[in-house]
Order: C-alpha cells, then sequence, then structure tokens
C-alpha cells in the first residue's frame, strides 16, 4: 500500500515538473508606438508651415494635427505623412497655429506628442511697375502692389492664385491693371480664399475708387 501511494506522488512530481517545464503560452498585448520626438514647426512663408520630427522605429505613418491660435482651439487632423517633415499650406498670413504628431503602427495610434507653436510672418510686398509681356504668376503667398498702368500684352497669361491680394498704389496716380487683346487672365478665388483687389491705404482710409 505505501509502495503504491509513493508511487502515485511520484507520478504528480513527475506531472509537476514537466508542467513547469513547458510553461503555459499567455497572450502578449501589443503596446501602442511612442509619440515622435523632437517635434518643431517653422514658418516655410506666409502661408505655409513646416512640421519636423524624430522617425519613429518601425511607424507606418505619422498623424498630424492643427489648432488655431496660440491657447484654446480644437486640435483636427491636417496629414499623415509616411515620414517626416509634413508641408501644411493655405494657412493665413500673421496668424498662430500650434500642432502635435502622433505615432500609427498598424491598428495602434501613440498619444500626441507635445504641443508646438509658430506664428506666420505677413506676406511680403512685391511692386508691379513695368507691364507683363510674358506668362506670369501671382502666388498666394505675396502682396501685389501696382504702381501706375500696369497692362498685360502680347499674349501673355497672368494667373493669380487664390487668396492673393493686389492693391492699387494710392500715391501713384492711375495704378491699375489692364488686359490688353490677345493677353488673358486666369484669376480663380474660392470663398474661403478669394482674391482681393484693394487700395494701398490703411482699411479705415479706404474710399471707393481708389
Amino acid at each position: 500500500m505505501l509502495t503504491a501511494q509513493r508511487s502515485r506522488l511520484g507520478l504528480l512530481a513527475a506531472a509537476t515538473v514537466l508542467g513547469a517545464a513547458c510553461g503555459t503560452d499567455t497572450p502578449v498585448e501589443p503596446t501602442n508606438p511612442n509619440p515622435p520626438a523632437g517635434v518643431t514647426v517653422t514658418a516655410v512663408s506666409a502661408v505655409a508651415a513646416r512640421v519636423a520630427f524624430t522617425a519613429v522605429s518601425g511607424a507606418s505613418g505619422y498623424l498630424v494635427e492643427r489648432a488655431d491660435g496660440a491657447t484654446g482651439g480644437t486640435f483636427a487632423q491636417v496629414g499623415t505623412p509616411t515620414a517626416p517633415p509634413f508641408d501644411d499650406a493655405g494657412l493665413n498670413p500673421t496668424a498662430t497655429y500650434r500642432y502635435r504628431v502622433s505615432t500609427v503602427s498598424g491598428s495602434r495610434t501613440s498619444a500626441p506628442s507635445s504641443e508646438v507653436s509658430v506664428t506666420l510672418p505677413d506676406r511680403a510686398l512685391t511692386v508691379v511697375s513695368a507691364d507683363i509681356t510674358t506668362n506670369t504668376t501671382w502666388t498666394r503667398d505675396k502682396k501685389y502692389r501696382l504702381s501706375g498702368f500696369i497692362h498685360v500684352g502680347n499674349g501673355a497669361t497672368l494667373t493669380i492664385e487664390s487668396g492673393t491680394i493686389i492693391e492699387g498704389d494710392f500715391n501713384v496716380v492711375g495704378s491699375s491693371l489692364f488686359i490688353l487683346r490677345g493677353a488673358k487672365i486666369d484669376a480663380q478665388g474660392t470663398a474661403a480664399a478669394p482674391i482681393v483687389f484693394t487700395s494701398s491705404q490703411p482699411a479705415e482710409q479706404r474710399r471707393t475708387g481708389d
């Protein structure tokens, strides 16, 4: 009887050792990736900002979010680059924006990085004082001042981007833009980014016909 009990104890001990040696597979829950480090934002122009950051190993992409103003506001997604940097365009001159970046790895997204902010400069002023005789594009990141009678001629096309500001020089009589026969103007503004023709006078001093 004692011998049988010892045999059973031996079998139980062997089974315990065997179970300990084999172990039990425990599922390992995947963890969220780390947010990018070294996030910075700089003004590229009066209407664009560049968000740079350090790439995260194993990332499949990134989520860039932007909020208006130095504080408050709501962050909204503005880009999903696969690698840094990310350029955000169509912004407003002299405005302040805040950015944050999250890492995407498969179906998982990290917490956002710390916020960084940038204040964009004003549009650079370009004075136009000569006729336009070759194809020319005026871009939204500049302000164009017409100084005198400016003619678009010689079959040239003047293209004006949406959001561009063109002003007549109040101090030069007759400052205006003429499109001559055979020449063209391609100016297509939008509700969000209209093309504005105005005067060089301050906002509270402009008069009809300036």
